[in-house]
């Protein structure tokens, strides 16, 4: 949960900074990579029973999508 906080106020109170530096670029990457491998980890550990799971998976997969945006612009 902090780090989701983390990644909340920094996206919103450092969003210049993040897509003008190279230091920005790459902590948007571990960003992106921690929503995909959070994303993997609901289905392997949760399984895909339920509609919650693929919800969950969807809403990871966004995220991530979202962050790495910015390397698609480069």
């Amino acid at each position: 949960m902090c780090a989701f906080l983390a990644f909340a106020w920094l996206s919103w109170f450092h969003s210049r900074e993040l897509l003008a530096t190279a230091l920005g670029h790459t902590l948007l990457a571990w960003i992106a990579l921690f929503r995909l491998l959070r994303a993997a980890g609901r289905l392997l550990f949760f399984g895909d029973r339920t509609a919650r799971t693929w919800a969950f998976f969807a809403a990871f997969l966004l995220g991530a999508l979202l962050y790495a945006w910015p390397w698609f612009m480069i």
